[in-house]
C-alpha cells in the first residue's frame, strides 16, 4: 500500500492550464519567466566562461577568438536575476498569486549576500565581486525556480531543457575527440616551433612542456575549463535524463521514447573515458543504487522519513570522519588522485586557522595556498576541490555554519512527501500540436540567440587568417545545437508521437532523478568544484529552484501582504537597476576596453594600448590588479619613463598585497635597470616577498639567492640556494618543474656569476 502524500491544493491550480494557454496577462508574465529562465540556463551552460585571459599578447600576436568574458558574466548574471523581478511584479499585480518562502531559500540569500561582504577583506577585491555576484545570481535563480515550477508540465520542462543539453554536450564531446583534437595534434606538430617564439617560450620551459602536455593529452573539457567539471556535467545531465526515460517506461509510452533517450547512456560512458574522472567513474553506480533503493523501498523511506533523513546525514558524517581519519594517519588517501585533494585540504586548513572567523574572502583562496600548500603539491590551484573546505577559507566559520545549515535545510524540505496536483482530464485543444512546436522552438532558439551574442567573437570575421571561417563555422556549430536542442526537448514534453502534445501527466520519476541529480552533484563538488564555473552553477540551480518548487507545501489561503509584496518589489527592482548601472555596465564598459587594448597589442600602436588600459582601470568599479599589470606591460614594451612603470606596478601589488607575480615582476624591473640606478633595497623586499607569499616557488629562491649576491650577502646566498635545493628535491620526479641535477647546477653557476 503507498503512504499518503501531500498534493498541492486547487487554489494554486489557476497559473495551469493546458500548454501553458493562460488567461491572464498575469500569468503569461511569470510564463515568459519561466521559458526566459530556461533558455538564459541553457545558454549559459553551452559556454565557456573566463573572467581572466592567462595568455600575455605581444606586438604580433596572432588574433584569437574570445569567448564569453567579464563582460558577458555580468550582463547574464544580471538577467539571471530578471525572472524573480519578475515573479515579484506579478505578486504585487495578481491578487490571487501567492509566493513560497523557505528556511533553505533565506539561508542560501544568507550565504551569497556574506560572499558579497566578503569583497571588503578580499585581496583581490575585483574577483569576489564578480565572482559574488555569481553567487546572488544563483540563489535568485533558486527561488524564481521555486515560485515558477509548480506543476508537473514545468517540471517536465525542465527535464527537457536537461536532455537538450545532454545531446549538445555530447555533440561538442564527440566532435571535439574526432575532429578537433586531431587536428590540434596536426597543427602542433607543424608549427610548434612557430607558437613558442610568438610567446616567447623556451622549447624545454615549464609553460612550453604543460601547453604541448595539455594538446596531445586530448584532455576533454567540453563547455568548461576543467575536464572534471565537464564529467560532472555528463553525468549529471544523464541522471536527469534516466528520470525521464524511466518515467517513460512506467507509464508504458510507445518502445521508442525511452530507448532513444537510453541511447545517450553509452555515449556518456564512452566520453568519459577520455575526462580521466575518477569520481565520474564511480558515482554513476550510486546513482543506479539511488534510483533501485527509490524503486524499492520509496513507501517505506516516505513512512519513516525522519529514521531515514538522520541515518543518511549520520552515514555522511561517518564517512566524512573516516576519510578526515585516514588521511591524518597515513597522510594520503587511498588512491593518487583523492591524494592530491588531501594535500590541498591540508594546506587550505593553515589558510583557515589564520583567519578562521571571516575567511580570506569569496574566490581568494588561490593566492593564500601557495603560501601554505606542501612541497610535493606543486599545483597552484584556485579552489581547494571541495564546497565545504571552500566556503570554510574564504567565508570562515560563519559562512561554514550557513553552509550546512543550508545543506541539511535544503535537504529536509527536497525529501518531504509533496508532489504537485494531478492534472485534471480534459479535451485537447485543436491548436495543441502547434502549441507544443512553437514552445520548444521559442526556448531553443532564445537559448541559442543568447549564446551567440555572448560567446561568439564577431570580431574575428574583421581579421586575417581565416576568421570569417572561423565565425561562419561557430554560427553552424550552433545550428546544429538548436536542432538538437528542440529535438531533446521533445523527446521528452511530447505525450506521444501521434498526439505530440505537451505532455501534463504526472511524473515522479522525473523528480526522483532530478533529487539523485542533485545529490551526485553535491558529492562531485567534495572532490571536484565543479560548481565554481557558471554553466554548472546555473544548471544546479534550475534543478534545485525546480524540485523545491514542486516540494514546497502550498500557502494558499493564507492572508496575503500586498504592502509588503509592493516594498519587496520596489526594493528589488531598485537594486537590479543600480547594480546594472553602478556595477554591471561599469564592468562591461572596463572589459571592453582592455579587449581592445589587447587588439591594440597585437597592431603594435603600444600609445593606444596604454590610454585603453588606463580608461579600463579607472573605469572598473572594483580595483583589478590584472588590468594594471597588463598596463604595466605597455609601459615596459613601449620604454615609457621607469617612474611610470614604477608606478602601475605599484598600483597592481596595492590592489592585490597577496600576487607573489606583481611583486616578482617591479623586482626583476628594477634589476633592468643601470646597477646606479637600481634601488637594492626595494628588489630584496620585492623578491622577499614573492618568496614569502610562495615560499615553494624554486625559481624564486634562485632570484632571490641572485640578489643577494649582487648585494655581497653571499650567506644569504647561499641560504637561498639550500631551500632552493630542498625545494626542488621535494617535488614529485615527473613534475615538470622540479629540475634535474646538471640543470639545477647551471642555475646555481648563474646566480653565483657576478
Amino acid at each position: 500500500m503507498m503512504a499518503k502524500t501531500k498534493t498541492q491544493p486547487a487554489a494554486e491550480k489557476v497559473e495551469i492550464v493546458y500548454g501553458e494557454n493562460l488567461p491572464t496577462w498575469f500569468a503569461r508574465l511569470t510564463q515568459f519567466a519561466f521559458y526566459f529562465t530556461l533558455a538564459l540556463v541553457c545558454a549559459r551552460a553551452m559556454m565557456m566562461e573566463t573572467l581572466r585571459d592567462p595568455t600575455e599578447i605581444a606586438p604580433g600576436f596572432p588574433q584569437v577568438p574570445r569567448g564569453a568574458g567579464p563582460a558577458a558574466a555580468v550582463v547574464l548574471d544580471l538577467l539571471m536575476c530578471l525572472p524573480a523581478v519578475l515573479v515579484l511584479l506579478r505578486r504585487v499585480m495578481d491578487k490571487t498569486y501567492v509566493l513560497r518562502w523557505s528556511i533553505s531559500q533565506v539561508l542560501l540569500g544568507a550565504l551569497a549576500l556574506w560572499a558579497v561582504i566578503s569583497t571588503a577583506w578580499s585581496a583581490d577585491k575585483w574577483l569576489a565581486g564578480v565572482t559574488a555576484f555569481h553567487f546572488v545570481a544563483m540563489a535568485s535563480l533558486v527561488w524564481g525556480s521555486a515560485q515558477l515550477v509548480r506543476s508537473w508540465l514545468r517540471l517536465r520542462w525542465v527535464v527537457a531543457v536537461c536532455f537538450g543539453m545532454l545531446l549538445v554536450h555530447l555533440a561538442q564531446g564527440v566532435q571535439y575527440r574526432f575532429i578537433d583534437y586531431p587536428d590540434n595534434v596536426r597543427y602542433w606538430q607543424g608549427h610548434k616551433d612557430e607558437e613558442l617564439a610568438r610567446r616567447g617560450w623556451k622549447p624545454d620551459s615549464f609553460d612550453a612542456q604543460q601547453l604541448e602536455k595539455k594538446l596531445l593529452s586530448g584532455e576533454m573539457v567540453g563547455f568548461s575549463v576543467s575536464p572534471n567539471t565537464y564529467a560532472a556535467m555528463l553525468v549529471v545531465l544523464t541522471i536527469v535524463s534516466a528520470g525521464s526515460m524511466i518515467q517513460r517506461i512506467v507509464d508504458r509510452d510507445e518502445i521508442g521514447w525511452p530507448v532513444a533517450i537510453g541511447i545517450t547512456i553509452p555515449i556518456t560512458a564512452f566520453l568519459l573515458r577520455y575526462t580521466d574522472s575518477k569520481t565520474a567513474y564511480a558515482t554513476p553506480f550510486i546513482a543506479v543504487i539511488l534510483f533501485l533503493i527509490i524503486y524499492k523501498w520509496r513507501t517505506l523511506l516516505i513512512e519513516k522519513r525522519r529514521v531515514a533523513f538522520w541515518g543518511a546525514v549520520a552515514g555522511v558524517v561517518v564517512v566524512t570522519l573516516a576519510i578526515i581519519g585516514h588521511g591524518l594517519w597515513h597522510n594520503s588517501l587511498v588512491v593518487a588522485s583523492l591524494t592530491f585533494r588531501w594535500q590541498y585540504w591540508v594546506g587550505a586548513m593553515h589558510i583557515f586557522t589564520a583567519h578562521p572567523l571571516l575567511g580570506v574572502g569569496w574566490s581568494n583562496f588561490g593566492p593564500y595556498y601557495l603560501g601554505v600548500r606542501l612541497p610535493i603539491a606543486s599545483e597552484e590551484i584556485k579552489d581547494p576541490h571541495n564546497l565545504v573546505v571552500r566556503v570554510l577559507v574564504e567565508l570562515g566559520l560563519i559562512g561554514c555554519i550557513v553552509l550546512i545549515t543550508w545543506m541539511l535545510r535544503a535537504a529536509w524540505e527536497l525529501t518531504q512527501p509533496t508532489f504537485p496536483p494531478a492534472p485534471k482530464k480534459k479535451p485537447t485543444p485543436p491548436n495543441a500540436r502547434a502549441i507544443a512546436i512553437l514552445s520548444i522552438g521559442a526556448v531553443a532558439l532564445l537559448a541559442m540567440i543568447v549564446n551567440i551574442f555572448a560567446s561568439v567573437d564577431f570580431s574575428m570575421a574583421s581579421g586575417k587568417d581565416g576568421g570569417s571561417a572561423f565565425v561562419l563555422l561557430d554560427l553552424l556549430k550552433r545550428t546544429l545545437w538548436f536542432a538538437l536542442l528542440m529535438i531533446g526537448f521533445a523527446m521528452v514534453l511530447f505525450q506521444s508521437s501521434k498526439d505530440p502534445q505537451l505532455d501534463e501527466r504526472s511524473a515522479p520519476w522525473l523528480l526522483y532523478g532530478i533529487l539523485i541529480a542533485l545529490a551526485i552533484f553535491m558529492l562531485h563538488n567534495t572532490i571536484d568544484f565543479s560548481i565554481a564555473e557558471p554553466g554548472p552553477m546555473f544548471v544546479f540551480a534550475l534543478l534545485l529552484g525546480s524540485a523545491l518548487g514542486v516540494r514546497t507545501p502550498s500557502v494558499a489561503g493564507q492572508k496575503r501582504q500586498r504592502k509588503a509584496a509592493i516594498f519587496a518589489f520596489a526594493v528589488a527592482m531598485a537594486v537590479w537597476v543600480g547594480v546594472a548601472i553602478f556595477f554591471v555596465l561599469p564592468i562591461a564598459d572596463a572589459d571592453a576596453r582592455a579587449q581592445s587594448a589587447d587588439d591594440a597589442i597585437r597592431a603594435g600602436d603600444l600609445a593606444s594600448a596604454d590610454a585603453l588600459f588606463r580608461s579600463a582601470i579607472s573605469m572598473s568599479p572594483l580595483s583589478n590588479s590584472d588590468y594594471d599589470y597588463r598596463a604595466a606591460r605597455v609601459s615596459m614594451m613601449s620604454n615609457a619613463p621607469d617612474g611610470q612603470t614604477d608606478m602601475l606596478l605599484s598600483k597592481a601589488i596595492a590592489d592585490n598585497p597577496m600576487d607573489a607575480g606583481n611583486y616578482m615582476t617591479r623586482a626583476q624591473h628594477e634589476l633592468r635597470k643601470p646597477a646606479s640606478e637600481q634601488n637594492r633595497q626595494q628588489i630584496l623586499s620585492d623578491m622577499y616577498k614573492a618568496v614569502t607569499l610562495d615560499p615553494n616557488n624554486v625559481e624564486g629562491h634562485l632570484r632571490l639567492a641572485h640578489v643577494y649576491q649582487l648585494t655581497g650577502d653571499a650567506k644569504s646566498a647561499q641560504r637561498e640556494i639550500g631551500i632552493a635545493r630542498e625545494r626542488n628535491s621535494q617535488l614529485d620526479p615527473e613534475n615538470p618543474k622540479r629540475l634535474s641535477d646538471e640543470d639545477f647546477q647551471k642555475r646555481v653557476a648563474d646566480v653565483n656569476a657576478m
